[in-house]
Protein backbone atom coordinates (compact mmCIF):
# COMPACT_ATOMS: atom_id res chain seq x y z
CA UNK A 1 0.00 0.00 0.00
CA UNK A 2 2.72 2.36 1.03
CA UNK A 3 4.51 2.06 -2.54
CA UNK A 4 1.35 2.53 -4.11
CA UNK A 5 0.74 5.99 -2.41
CA UNK A 6 4.41 7.23 -3.48
CA UNK A 7 3.48 6.33 -7.53
CA UNK A 8 3.94 8.87 -9.54
CA UNK A 9 0.80 8.81 -11.22
CA UNK A 10 -1.13 9.34 -7.64
CA UNK A 11 0.46 12.71 -7.34
CA UNK A 12 -0.09 13.85 -10.88
CA UNK A 13 -3.82 13.44 -10.53
CA UNK A 14 -3.79 15.20 -7.83
CA UNK A 15 -2.15 18.07 -9.85
CA UNK A 16 -4.80 17.38 -12.43
CA UNK A 17 -7.23 18.26 -9.95
CA UNK A 18 -5.55 21.00 -8.39
CA UNK A 19 -4.83 22.94 -11.95
CA UNK A 20 -8.70 22.05 -13.30
CA UNK A 21 -10.32 23.27 -10.07
CA UNK A 22 -8.34 26.15 -10.06
CA UNK A 23 -9.27 27.37 -13.29
CA UNK A 24 -12.79 26.39 -12.89
CA UNK A 25 -13.15 28.26 -9.43
CA UNK A 26 -10.61 31.23 -10.55
CA UNK A 27 -11.82 31.94 -14.06
CA UNK A 28 -15.25 33.39 -13.54
CA UNK A 29 -14.13 35.88 -10.65
CA UNK A 30 -11.09 37.03 -12.46
CA UNK A 31 -13.46 39.26 -14.20
CA UNK A 32 -14.59 40.86 -10.55
CA UNK A 33 -17.80 41.00 -12.59
CA UNK A 34 -20.97 40.02 -9.46
CA UNK A 35 -22.80 38.37 -12.47
CA UNK A 36 -20.36 36.04 -12.69
CA UNK A 37 -20.86 34.31 -9.14
CA UNK A 38 -21.79 30.91 -8.58
CA UNK A 39 -25.34 30.86 -7.76
CA UNK A 40 -24.66 29.91 -4.55
CA UNK A 41 -22.74 33.70 -3.37
CA UNK A 42 -25.71 35.86 -5.41
CA UNK A 43 -27.18 38.30 -3.55
CA UNK A 44 -25.38 37.33 -0.16
CA UNK A 45 -22.95 40.65 -0.22
CA UNK A 46 -23.96 44.39 0.45
CA UNK A 47 -21.52 46.17 -2.16
CA UNK A 48 -18.13 46.07 -1.16
CA UNK A 49 -18.64 42.93 0.91
CA UNK A 50 -17.40 40.76 -1.48
CA UNK A 51 -14.15 41.78 -1.30
CA UNK A 52 -13.56 38.61 0.74
CA UNK A 53 -14.72 36.08 -1.44
CA UNK A 54 -12.37 37.54 -3.95
CA UNK A 55 -9.39 37.43 -1.53
CA UNK A 56 -11.16 33.82 -0.80
CA UNK A 57 -10.96 32.60 -3.99
CA UNK A 58 -7.80 34.58 -5.32
CA UNK A 59 -5.36 33.25 -2.24
CA UNK A 60 -7.14 29.37 -2.64
CA UNK A 61 -6.02 29.78 -6.13
CA UNK A 62 -2.17 30.05 -5.15
CA UNK A 63 -3.25 27.52 -2.30
CA UNK A 64 -4.24 24.52 -4.56
CA UNK A 65 -1.88 25.10 -7.42
CA UNK A 66 1.83 25.75 -5.00
CA UNK A 67 0.43 22.86 -2.80
CA UNK A 68 0.21 20.45 -4.77
CA UNK A 69 4.20 20.94 -6.12
CA UNK A 70 5.17 20.90 -2.54
CA UNK A 71 4.61 17.36 -2.67
CA UNK A 72 6.92 16.56 -5.79
CA UNK A 73 10.01 14.76 -4.50
CA UNK A 74 12.38 15.97 -7.51
CA UNK A 75 11.81 19.47 -6.23
CA UNK A 76 12.17 19.23 -2.50
CA UNK A 77 15.69 16.77 -3.69
CA UNK A 78 16.65 19.08 -6.65
CA UNK A 79 15.43 22.73 -5.51
CA UNK A 80 14.88 23.04 -2.11
CA UNK A 81 15.51 26.40 -2.42
CA UNK A 82 12.52 26.56 -4.76
CA UNK A 83 10.29 24.11 -2.49
CA UNK A 84 11.03 26.68 0.30
CA UNK A 85 10.23 29.63 -1.54
CA UNK A 86 6.77 28.31 -2.87
CA UNK A 87 6.22 27.20 0.47
CA UNK A 88 6.28 30.19 1.94
CA UNK A 89 4.09 31.83 -1.02
CA UNK A 90 1.60 28.50 -0.28
CA UNK A 91 1.68 29.53 3.77
CA UNK A 92 2.04 33.49 3.72
CA UNK A 93 0.18 34.42 0.35
CA UNK A 94 -2.27 30.96 0.81
CA UNK A 95 -3.35 29.31 3.58
CA UNK A 96 -3.47 32.34 5.98
CA UNK A 97 -5.59 34.78 3.78
CA UNK A 98 -7.73 32.28 2.22
CA UNK A 99 -8.73 30.68 5.77
CA UNK A 100 -8.97 33.96 7.30
CA UNK A 101 -11.16 35.95 4.33
CA UNK A 102 -13.16 32.24 4.27
CA UNK A 103 -13.78 31.82 7.53
CA UNK A 104 -15.53 35.61 7.10
CA UNK A 105 -17.21 34.24 3.83
CA UNK A 106 -18.92 31.19 6.02
CA UNK A 107 -20.56 33.28 7.89
CA UNK A 108 -23.24 34.14 5.11
CA UNK A 109 -23.31 30.59 3.76
CA UNK A 110 -26.70 29.77 2.56
CA UNK A 111 -26.05 26.25 4.02
CA UNK A 112 -26.86 27.75 7.48
CA UNK A 113 -25.56 27.10 10.56
CA UNK A 114 -24.64 23.70 9.88
CA UNK A 115 -22.93 25.24 6.71
CA UNK A 116 -21.55 28.11 8.39
CA UNK A 117 -19.94 25.77 11.84
CA UNK A 118 -18.46 23.39 9.18
CA UNK A 119 -17.04 25.64 7.00
CA UNK A 120 -16.12 27.66 10.08
CA UNK A 121 -14.14 24.75 11.44
CA UNK A 122 -12.69 24.37 8.04
CA UNK A 123 -10.84 27.39 8.04
CA UNK A 124 -9.63 27.17 11.73
CA UNK A 125 -8.10 24.12 11.29
CA UNK A 126 -6.76 24.80 8.13
CA UNK A 127 -4.58 27.73 9.69
CA UNK A 128 -3.72 25.64 12.59
CA UNK A 129 -2.14 22.80 10.45
CA UNK A 130 -0.43 25.61 8.18
CA UNK A 131 0.59 26.81 11.83
CA UNK A 132 2.27 24.05 12.39
CA UNK A 133 3.89 22.92 9.03
CA UNK A 134 5.52 26.46 9.73
CA UNK A 135 6.58 25.64 13.24
CA UNK A 136 8.10 22.54 12.69
CA UNK A 137 10.40 23.04 9.41
CA UNK A 138 11.24 26.12 11.44
CA UNK A 139 12.47 23.64 14.30
CA UNK A 140 14.38 21.78 11.24
CA UNK A 141 11.58 18.73 12.07
CA UNK A 142 11.44 17.58 8.64
CA UNK A 143 8.63 14.41 9.40
CA UNK A 144 6.58 16.09 11.52
CA UNK A 145 6.45 18.96 8.98
CA UNK A 146 5.50 16.50 6.40
CA UNK A 147 2.92 14.86 8.32
CA UNK A 148 1.17 18.38 8.70
CA UNK A 149 1.87 19.41 5.25
CA UNK A 150 -0.02 16.51 4.48
CA UNK A 151 -2.87 16.97 7.09
CA UNK A 152 -3.06 21.02 6.10
CA UNK A 153 -3.42 19.88 1.87
CA UNK A 154 -5.80 17.51 2.81
CA UNK A 155 -7.87 20.56 3.75
CA UNK A 156 -6.87 22.60 1.02
CA UNK A 157 -7.98 20.01 -0.84
CA UNK A 158 -11.69 19.82 -0.03
CA UNK A 159 -12.02 22.80 -3.01
CA UNK A 160 -11.83 19.78 -5.16
CA UNK A 161 -13.81 16.73 -3.34
CA UNK A 162 -16.39 19.84 -2.04
CA UNK A 163 -16.97 20.16 -6.63
CA UNK A 164 -16.53 15.98 -6.57
CA UNK A 165 -19.56 15.28 -4.10
CA UNK A 166 -21.68 18.50 -4.36
CA UNK A 167 -23.18 17.22 -7.89
CA UNK A 168 -22.87 13.62 -6.67
CA UNK A 169 -25.16 14.23 -3.93
CA UNK A 170 -27.32 16.30 -6.39
CA UNK A 171 -27.89 13.20 -8.68
CA UNK A 172 -28.08 10.33 -6.19
CA UNK A 173 -31.55 12.59 -4.77
CA UNK A 174 -32.34 13.67 -7.86
CA UNK A 175 -32.58 9.79 -9.19
CA UNK A 176 -34.49 8.76 -6.73
CA UNK A 177 -37.43 11.45 -7.21
CA UNK A 178 -36.38 14.52 -5.03
CA UNK A 179 -37.09 17.84 -6.58
CA UNK A 180 -34.13 19.34 -7.99
CA UNK A 181 -34.51 22.10 -5.31
CA UNK A 182 -34.59 20.30 -2.62
CA UNK A 183 -31.57 18.01 -3.59
CA UNK A 184 -29.50 20.64 -4.06
CA UNK A 185 -30.39 22.08 -0.55
CA UNK A 186 -30.14 19.12 1.11
CA UNK A 187 -26.31 18.84 -0.47
CA UNK A 188 -25.31 21.96 0.52
CA UNK A 189 -26.05 20.87 3.80
CA UNK A 190 -23.87 18.06 3.41
CA UNK A 191 -20.90 19.57 1.67
CA UNK A 192 -19.84 21.82 4.25
CA UNK A 193 -18.76 18.81 6.34
CA UNK A 194 -17.96 15.70 3.99
CA UNK A 195 -15.75 18.46 1.61
CA UNK A 196 -13.00 18.02 4.16
CA UNK A 197 -13.75 15.63 7.16
CA UNK A 198 -13.18 12.37 4.67
CA UNK A 199 -9.70 14.11 3.86
CA UNK A 200 -8.32 14.08 6.58
CA UNK A 201 -9.32 10.52 7.89
CA UNK A 202 -7.30 9.86 4.40
CA UNK A 203 -4.60 12.15 5.26
CA UNK A 204 -4.29 10.25 9.13
CA UNK A 205 -4.58 7.16 6.98
CA UNK A 206 -1.47 8.13 4.96
CA UNK A 207 0.91 9.62 8.00
CA UNK A 208 0.19 6.33 9.86
CA UNK A 209 1.56 3.81 6.81
CA UNK A 210 4.27 6.77 5.10
CA UNK A 211 5.60 6.57 8.72
CA UNK A 212 8.95 5.12 9.41
CA UNK A 213 9.36 1.84 10.76
CA UNK A 214 9.27 2.51 14.60
CA UNK A 215 9.83 -0.99 15.73
CA UNK A 216 13.00 -1.29 13.58
CA UNK A 217 14.07 2.08 14.87
CA UNK A 218 13.17 0.70 18.48
CA UNK A 219 15.36 -2.42 17.66
CA UNK A 220 18.44 -0.59 16.13
CA UNK A 221 18.71 2.04 19.09
CA UNK A 222 18.57 -0.67 22.04
CA UNK A 223 21.18 -2.53 20.06
CA UNK A 224 23.07 0.46 19.76
CA UNK A 225 22.95 1.28 23.69
CA UNK A 226 24.27 -2.36 24.69
CA UNK A 227 27.22 -1.89 22.51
Amino acid sequence: MKALIQKRWVWLLMVFFAIVITIMAVVPYATLNRENFAPVFDGRFELGGEIWLYIHVFTGGIVLFTGAFQFWKWLRTKHPRIHCLTGRIYLFLGIFPSAISGFIVAQGTVAGLTGQFGFSLLSIMWIITGVMALRTILQRDIQHHREWMIRNYALTFAAVTLRLWLPLLIMIQASSGIEIDIAIASAYQTVPWLAWVPNIIVAEGLIHMLQPNKTKSLITNQQLSTQ
